[in-house]
Protein backbone atom coordinates (compact mmCIF):
# COMPACT_ATOMS: atom_id res chain seq x y z
CA UNK A 1 0.00 0.00 0.00
CA UNK A 2 2.44 2.37 0.68
CA UNK A 3 4.52 1.39 -2.21
CA UNK A 4 1.81 2.40 -4.25
CA UNK A 5 1.21 5.65 -2.69
CA UNK A 6 4.99 6.48 -3.53
CA UNK A 7 4.35 5.43 -6.89
CA UNK A 8 1.00 7.42 -7.52
CA UNK A 9 3.07 10.50 -5.91
CA UNK A 10 5.57 9.94 -8.91
CA UNK A 11 3.29 9.93 -11.56
CA UNK A 12 1.07 12.64 -9.95
CA UNK A 13 3.95 14.76 -10.64
CA UNK A 14 4.91 13.56 -14.26
CA UNK A 15 1.24 14.16 -14.85
CA UNK A 16 1.59 17.83 -13.96
CA UNK A 17 4.64 18.10 -15.76
CA UNK A 18 2.53 18.02 -18.98
CA UNK A 19 1.10 21.26 -18.08
CA UNK A 20 4.30 22.78 -16.73
CA UNK A 21 5.08 26.56 -17.10
CA UNK A 22 8.36 28.77 -16.86
CA UNK A 23 9.73 29.28 -13.51
CA UNK A 24 11.27 31.95 -11.86
CA UNK A 25 14.27 31.24 -9.50
CA UNK A 26 14.24 31.14 -5.76
CA UNK A 27 11.31 32.13 -3.94
CA UNK A 28 10.79 32.53 0.13
CA UNK A 29 9.67 29.38 1.35
CA UNK A 30 11.56 27.36 -1.39
CA UNK A 31 13.50 25.42 1.26
CA UNK A 32 10.62 23.46 2.35
CA UNK A 33 7.37 22.05 1.04
CA UNK A 34 4.51 22.79 4.26
CA UNK A 35 6.46 19.98 6.24
CA UNK A 36 8.94 18.34 4.66
CA UNK A 37 12.32 19.84 3.64
CA UNK A 38 13.64 20.38 -0.29
CA UNK A 39 17.05 20.21 -1.06
CA UNK A 40 16.83 23.73 -2.22
CA UNK A 41 18.76 26.60 -0.47
CA UNK A 42 18.42 30.54 0.48
CA UNK A 43 20.98 32.81 -1.20
CA UNK A 44 23.78 33.40 0.66
CA UNK A 45 23.37 35.99 3.44
CA UNK A 46 19.95 35.63 3.93
CA UNK A 47 17.83 34.71 6.99
CA UNK A 48 14.33 33.78 7.23
CA UNK A 49 11.69 33.46 10.28
CA UNK A 50 9.33 30.39 10.16
CA UNK A 51 6.12 30.35 12.16
CA UNK A 52 3.93 26.96 12.71
CA UNK A 53 1.02 27.22 13.96
CA UNK A 54 1.61 30.71 15.92
CA UNK A 55 3.01 28.23 18.48
CA UNK A 56 6.88 27.08 16.85
CA UNK A 57 9.29 29.79 15.89
CA UNK A 58 12.35 28.90 13.88
CA UNK A 59 15.11 30.81 12.67
CA UNK A 60 17.58 30.21 9.87
CA UNK A 61 20.76 31.56 7.98
CA UNK A 62 22.47 30.90 5.08
CA UNK A 63 26.44 31.89 5.06
CA UNK A 64 26.68 30.34 1.83
CA UNK A 65 24.32 29.54 -0.74
CA UNK A 66 24.19 26.07 -0.44
CA UNK A 67 23.97 25.77 3.12
CA UNK A 68 21.60 26.48 6.26
CA UNK A 69 21.74 26.29 9.71
CA UNK A 70 18.76 26.92 11.87
CA UNK A 71 17.43 27.10 15.65
CA UNK A 72 13.78 26.40 16.45
CA UNK A 73 11.30 26.17 19.61
CA UNK A 74 8.36 26.76 20.93
CA UNK A 75 7.63 30.62 21.36
CA UNK A 76 9.02 31.75 24.58
CA UNK A 77 6.45 33.16 26.20
CA UNK A 78 5.86 29.22 26.79
CA UNK A 79 7.46 27.99 30.45
CA UNK A 80 9.93 25.78 30.02
CA UNK A 81 10.32 26.43 26.30
CA UNK A 82 14.35 26.33 26.58
CA UNK A 83 13.11 22.41 26.40
CA UNK A 84 11.90 22.84 22.74
CA UNK A 85 15.49 24.11 21.42
CA UNK A 86 16.36 22.39 18.54
CA UNK A 87 19.44 23.07 16.49
CA UNK A 88 19.83 21.60 12.56
CA UNK A 89 21.52 22.22 9.84
CA UNK A 90 21.01 21.25 5.81
CA UNK A 91 24.07 20.97 3.44
CA UNK A 92 23.03 20.89 -0.50
CA UNK A 93 25.99 18.72 -1.85
CA UNK A 94 24.63 18.36 -5.78
CA UNK A 95 23.46 20.55 -7.81
CA UNK A 96 23.17 19.57 -11.97
CA UNK A 97 20.42 20.46 -14.05
CA UNK A 98 17.57 19.84 -12.50
CA UNK A 99 18.31 17.62 -9.91
CA UNK A 100 19.33 18.81 -6.28
CA UNK A 101 20.33 16.87 -3.24
CA UNK A 102 20.79 17.81 0.20
CA UNK A 103 21.86 16.43 4.00
CA UNK A 104 20.26 17.60 7.21
CA UNK A 105 20.45 16.99 10.72
CA UNK A 106 18.67 18.28 14.14
CA UNK A 107 19.64 17.89 17.62
CA UNK A 108 17.34 18.67 20.44
CA UNK A 109 19.87 18.91 23.88
CA UNK A 110 17.18 18.54 26.09
CA UNK A 111 15.86 15.48 24.96
CA UNK A 112 18.53 14.13 23.13
CA UNK A 113 16.58 13.63 20.10
CA UNK A 114 18.96 13.38 16.59
CA UNK A 115 17.83 13.33 13.67
CA UNK A 116 19.94 13.10 10.16
CA UNK A 117 18.19 12.45 6.84
CA UNK A 118 18.79 12.98 2.75
CA UNK A 119 16.17 14.54 0.58
CA UNK A 120 16.32 14.99 -3.60
CA UNK A 121 14.58 17.40 -5.53
CA UNK A 122 13.67 17.29 -8.93
CA UNK A 123 12.30 20.06 -10.93
CA UNK A 124 12.19 23.62 -10.64
CA UNK A 125 11.09 24.95 -7.18
CA UNK A 126 7.59 25.98 -9.02
CA UNK A 127 7.19 22.21 -9.97
CA UNK A 128 9.09 20.04 -8.28
CA UNK A 129 9.08 16.44 -7.07
CA UNK A 130 10.68 15.72 -3.49
CA UNK A 131 12.00 12.53 -1.95
CA UNK A 132 13.36 11.61 1.02
CA UNK A 133 14.32 9.34 4.09
CA UNK A 134 15.44 10.39 7.56
CA UNK A 135 16.60 8.22 10.60
CA UNK A 136 15.80 9.45 14.11
CA UNK A 137 16.82 8.42 17.62
CA UNK A 138 17.15 8.64 21.40
CA UNK A 139 19.46 5.99 23.00
CA UNK A 140 17.57 6.83 26.78
CA UNK A 141 14.51 5.91 25.31
CA UNK A 142 15.25 3.31 22.88
CA UNK A 143 13.43 5.32 20.05
CA UNK A 144 14.95 4.25 16.35
CA UNK A 145 12.48 5.11 13.68
CA UNK A 146 13.80 5.31 9.90
CA UNK A 147 11.02 7.06 8.07
CA UNK A 148 10.40 8.01 4.26
CA UNK A 149 8.57 10.38 2.61
CA UNK A 150 7.91 11.97 -0.68
CA UNK A 151 6.50 15.49 -1.76
CA UNK A 152 4.75 16.96 -4.66
CA UNK A 153 4.27 21.03 -5.37
CA UNK A 154 2.90 22.59 -8.32
CA UNK A 155 2.49 26.87 -8.84
CA UNK A 156 -0.83 27.25 -10.36
CA UNK A 157 0.42 30.99 -11.13
CA UNK A 158 3.07 33.46 -9.72
CA UNK A 159 1.74 33.86 -6.51
CA UNK A 160 -0.15 30.15 -5.63
CA UNK A 161 1.13 26.97 -5.05
CA UNK A 162 -0.51 23.22 -4.37
CA UNK A 163 1.44 20.84 -2.24
CA UNK A 164 1.21 17.26 -1.07
CA UNK A 165 3.22 15.45 1.13
CA UNK A 166 3.29 11.85 2.48
CA UNK A 167 5.46 10.05 5.03
CA UNK A 168 5.80 6.70 6.39
CA UNK A 169 7.82 4.83 9.48
CA UNK A 170 9.07 1.64 8.34
CA UNK A 171 9.61 -0.10 11.50
CA UNK A 172 7.84 -2.05 13.91
CA UNK A 173 6.48 1.05 15.29
CA UNK A 174 4.05 1.47 12.04
CA UNK A 175 1.92 -1.38 13.10
CA UNK A 176 -0.97 1.23 13.84
CA UNK A 177 0.27 4.35 11.60
CA UNK A 178 0.47 3.69 8.29
CA UNK A 179 1.32 7.13 7.20
CA UNK A 180 0.71 10.34 7.39
CA UNK A 181 -0.59 12.86 4.61
CA UNK A 182 -0.48 16.59 4.24
CA UNK A 183 -2.01 18.69 1.44
CA UNK A 184 -1.69 22.45 1.00
CA UNK A 185 -1.81 25.67 -0.88
CA UNK A 186 1.05 28.37 -0.25
CA UNK A 187 0.57 32.18 -1.13
CA UNK A 188 3.60 33.86 -2.29
CA UNK A 189 4.72 37.07 -1.82
CA UNK A 190 8.13 38.98 -2.58
CA UNK A 191 9.56 38.51 0.65
CA UNK A 192 7.17 36.10 2.93
CA UNK A 193 5.08 32.45 2.13
CA UNK A 194 2.08 31.37 3.48
CA UNK A 195 0.83 27.83 4.12
CA UNK A 196 -2.51 26.60 4.73
CA UNK A 197 -3.40 23.28 4.56
CA UNK A 198 -4.11 20.11 6.49
CA UNK A 199 -2.35 17.14 8.01
CA UNK A 200 -4.15 13.78 8.26
CA UNK A 201 -2.91 10.36 10.13
CA UNK A 202 -3.69 7.30 8.43
CA UNK A 203 -4.22 3.35 10.25
CA UNK A 204 -5.52 5.09 13.16
CA UNK A 205 -9.21 6.93 14.39
CA UNK A 206 -9.54 10.67 13.92
CA UNK A 207 -12.93 10.41 14.87
CA UNK A 208 -15.10 12.56 13.27
CA UNK A 209 -11.81 15.06 11.90
CA UNK A 210 -11.14 14.87 8.57
CA UNK A 211 -7.38 16.42 8.96
CA UNK A 212 -5.44 18.45 11.41
CA UNK A 213 -5.38 22.19 10.10
CA UNK A 214 -1.74 23.66 9.51
CA UNK A 215 -0.97 27.17 9.21
CA UNK A 216 2.83 28.53 8.29
CA UNK A 217 4.38 31.68 7.63
CA UNK A 218 7.75 32.41 5.90
CA UNK A 219 9.64 35.68 5.95
CA UNK A 220 12.83 36.21 4.41
CA UNK A 221 15.15 38.98 4.66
Amino acid sequence: MRLKTLLLIVAVWFTLCLSAQEADGYMPGDQSLMLLPTAYTMPRGSSSLTNYEVLVLQYAYAPTNSTHISGMSVMPFFEGFEKSITLGAKQRYLKKGYVQSAVFISLTPDSQVFSAGNVLSIGRPAQSLHLGALYAWNNEEGMDSPVIFAGVRKDLGRKVAIMFEYGTVIDELSDDLDAIVSFGFRFKGNNIAWDLGGIRPTGVSTDDLYFFPVIKATFEF
